[in-house]
Parts: C-alpha cells; structure tokens; sequence
C-alpha cells in the first residue's frame, strides 16, 4: 500500500490516481477498524466490518485503475 500510495501521490492529477489514493485511505480505515476489535453484533465482529469496508475500498481501486489510459505514464 505505500508503495501505492507514492506512486499515485507523485501523479495525483491524473486520471484514476485520486480513486486509487481514496482506496488507499479507505483501506487503512479498514485495517483500523480490525485492528480496534469493534463488535456491532455477536454475530458481526471487527472481521466482519473490515470486510465491508475493504470493499469499498476495492471498488475505489476498481473506478481508478479502470480510468488509467496508459500504465506508463504512472512511471514517466
């Protein structure tokens, strides 16, 4: 993910970089929330909601990488 998130933030004006550094964000939101132990129902825990929210953060890397045109101007 840091390696992610530096290689979108130098190029954060291109298409498909915002998206990708949102994913990035939402999923260190994810790892914060399993890591806190957070318990809504005996039978939805801390995994379960880090799930949910790595989703949103997979769909967020979908819309960006989708969006890339070319790969090589990630590494111009």
């Amino acid at each position: 993910m840091a390696t992610v998130l530096i290689l979108h933030a130098f190029r954060h004006r291109e298409p498909g970089s915002r998206p990708i550094l949102a994913g990035v964000a939402v999923s260190a939101l994810a790892a914060g929330v399993q890591a806190s132990g957070l318990s809504l129902h005996a039978n939805f825990n801390h995994n379960d909601l880090y799930h949910v929210v790595q989703i949103a953060a997979t769909v967020l890397f979908y819309r960006g990488a989708s969006t890339i045109r070319d790969w090589r101007l990630l590494f111009k």
